[in-house]
């Protein structure tokens, strides 16, 4: 047979290969079948009903763009001296997915870095790919290529895992099987003789680089052309949408920035990482089955040569790789559709050390390395860094009363990331997170209001700005005195932020500390100095108040902003307003001792499920008590003189949140309510089950 044809569904075409092509396919048909056991888009396929196309779809579309290469005249396209080295790279190089595709292949570098054996092994098991990497005399745009070392691949191995670069692990084993396929290397060199001869060639040093060696300046082209198959493809799959580009035009231009499509086509590549590959969903899904995975690598009981298909008649396939994961409790529950649909998931945004691993981010937020793979399953909390930059998930599995993570479990996971990335995070996010998972409810509430109308107040205690303003400035600037580079605001020097948040910091900061002439240059009044300091206490409470008395000047803050407002209420001016304020400004001290955290909010409304308002609650206050108990404080507040009438008036609503609360955590959470009322001459605190009169 002079051809070998496939039929490609994604584009309605016919893919025909022939000579040197055909061969090649041939040689490595039992490689280039076992894609067919291989979803393309791995775990998705098991949330995606419709993304059943494999990785053998993908390598015939791979097929296709190289037969487009090959017509190619001289001046486009790539080079023809190794062009079969491209071939190597953009089609052989599938052939070293495991089973699940990167969502394995992300397991076996956490497996790595958490247990050394096991690193070792892999190591050992790529071994051979090692001395492959030696100097390129053939390179046409990197000149450092011509200077490898022998001794390069090594440090490119040892590199690819320390550093997680999960999406390089396929094509260190294609390497490895490029070493043991004898057929398809006799073959491509054959082609090697042709080089300088203006017809394709190959070039084995090239084919070794491109597959190992992260730096080589081939990568950037070479994954615009498998972008240009699995964009296309995983859009028509997914049922995202069908999108047809100039594929010769594209293939000829493959190497010009200028060409527009190349841009659009990165822009679907985005959409497709946060709508598919990488969605809250996906990325929960995947966190799980990589720590159910690595576990069973750990104890011997899933075979790295089977996972990758080393010998083609022995190796895992998806389904028969998932037969051994259910096999163990975290893996049923992975698989268990029921179970796996209780996950909720939200997405945190924050500066992470681009240097350390998921594992090193995610068991220090955890704080404990031994429970690392069981927390999903034994907590039902998992706390992962997502694959786009700067971003963690945080997800709570919750299937009714009898299969949920405990409450105090949330406080602390919360409680755990505020301490260990405040002030670089997205704090108001984690704050909805927490009433959230509690709640079980979308919520809203009013603290970037109450900043608005308490900054005023607190503009007034200049002095006691002063110190609370440096216990905020501390928190920016601890890790960054050595900084060498630092910006003056005012008459201060500041080292330079690493965000814009601490940008706000120290201008806050500086505003405070400047005199009225210099706030006026810096064009930021007291005022506004005010409400940027709030927005630090407020948005960041379990910090500044969770231990309020080893923070002295901001319970003093707060308490004169509370003699201001008492003056105000004295005099009958907007009372149930500045009551309200002082309400929240008293749930922020009480109770106050024991309280490793605390978050308060005003006006805190709860949505149902179909999105309307459920009730509204003047003050809700939640703290965790000498670490173990949660309870969630309701305060009533009221101008009336009569709190039993304010009491009747909030029952029913307060009832409804306390059966809430009790069906969901089986009574676990304590939940209180409070009152403060005023009359004419006092005000009346109810604080749980106390009396208390203040004199106005």
């Amino acid at each position: 047979m002079k051809e070998l044809k496939f039929t490609d569904p994604a584009f309605t075409c016919e893919v025909v290969l022939r000579k040197q092509s055909k061969a090649l396919y041939e040689a490595a048909q039992s490689q280039f079948g076992r894609l067919k056991d291989i979803a393309n888009l791995g775990l998705i396929a098991y949330i995606n009903e419709t993304a059943i196309h494999t990785k053998h779809h993908h390598l015939v579309g791979l097929l296709r763009i190289f037969e487009k290469l090959l017509q190619q005249p001289k001046s486009l396209g790539l080079p023809k001296d190794f062009l079969w080295s491209f071939w190597v790279r953009l089609c052989f190089g599938q052939t070293g997915h495991a089973a699940f595709a990167y969502d394995a292949e992300k397991a076996v570098l956490l497996a790595c870095h958490i247990d050394k054996e096991f690193h070792k092994k892999v190591r050992l098991f790529l071994n051979p790919v090692i001395n492959k990497i030696q100097p390129c005399s053939k390179c046409l745009l990197d000149e450092d290529c011509k200077k490898i070392s022998n001794d390069r691949g090594s440090e490119l191995l040892d590199g690819m895992i320390k550093e997680n670069a999960w999406r390089r692990l396929y094509l260190w084993v294609a390497a490895l099987k490029l070493t043991q396929t004898r057929e398809v290397f006799s073959i491509l060199s054959q082609e090697a003789n042709d080089m300088g001869k203006g017809s394709p060639s190959f070039s084995e040093q090239e084919a070794y680089k491109m597959l190992i060696c992260p730096q080589c300046k081939w990568n950037k082209i070479i994954e615009r052309l498998n972008r240009l198959d699995y964009v296309c493809r995983d859009l028509a799959y997914t049922g995202r949408l069908r999108v047809q580009f100039d594929i010769d035009n594209m293939v000829a231009y493959v190497n010009s920035d200028d060409y527009e499509d190349w841009n659009l086509l990165e822009q679907f590549d985005k959409y497709l990482i946060d709508t598919t590959y990488a969605n809250n969903n996906v990325q929960a899904f995947s966190a799980i089955f990589q720590r159910a995975l690595a576990t069973l690598f750990m104890n011997d009981k899933v075979d790295l040569g089977q996972l990758f298909g080393i010998d083609p008649n022995k190796y895992y396939s998806d389904e028969g790789l998932k037969s051994i994961i259910v096999k163990h409790k975290l893996g049923r529950e992975l698989f268990d559709d029921e179970l796996r649909k209780g996950w909720t998931t939200w997405d945190i945004s924050t500066l992470l050390d681009k240097d350390k691993t998921p594992y090193e981010i995610e068991s220090s937020l955890r704080g404990t390395k031994k429970t690392y793979l069981s927390t999903p399953s034994n907590t039902k909390i998992i706390c992962y860094k997502a694959i786009q930059p700067h971003r963690l998930y945080l997800g709570i599995r919750y299937n009714g009363s009898n299969d949920r993570p405990e409450a105090k479990g949330i406080v602390k996971i919360i409680r755990s990331i505020l301490n260990r990335q405040y002030p670089l995070l997205d704090s108001e996010k984690l704050i909805n997170i927490l009433v959230e998972a509690l709640c079980g409810a979308k919520i809203q509430h009013d603290l970037p209001k109450i900043i608005e109308c308490l900054a005023p107040f607190s503009s007034k205690h200049l002095s006691e700005m002063k110190k609370v303003a440096n216990i905020v400035i501390k928190k920016y600037s601890g890790d960054r005195a050595n900084e060498p580079i630092s910006i003056r605001l005012g008459y201060i020097d500041y080292p330079l932020p690493s965000s814009h948040v601490g940008f706000r910091a120290n201008m806050m900061h500086a505003a405070i500390y400047a005199p009225e002439e210099m706030r006026k240059k810096m064009k930021i009044g007291l005022t506004a100095a005010s409400k940027l300091l709030l927005h630090e206490l407020f948005f960041g409470q379990p910090i500044y108040f969770s231990h309020i008395l080893r923070m002295k000047s901001v319970e003093n803050l707060m308490t004169m902003m509370q003699n201001d407002l008492i003056a105000l209420i004295k005099q009958n001016k907007d009372v149930p307003s500045n009551l309200e304020y002082y309400t929240f400004l008293e749930a922020l001290k009480y109770p106050s001792e024991k309280i490793s955290f605390r978050l308060v909010l005003p006006n805190l409304i709860l949505f149902k499920d179909d999105g309307n308002k459920e009730n509204e609650y003047d003050v809700i206050s939640i703290f965790l008590k000498s670490d173990k108990e949660v309870e969630l404080w309701i305060w009533g507040v009221s101008s009336s003189q009569d709190i039993s009438a304010k009491q009747r008036e909030d029952h029913s609503k307060i009832q409804v949140f306390k059966n809430k609360m009790g069906s969901r955590w089986s009574g676990e959470i304590r939940v209180v309510t409070n009152y403060i009322c005023c009359n004419n001459r006092e005000l009346i605190l109810d604080i749980d089950g106390r009396q208390e009169h203040r004199q106005l």
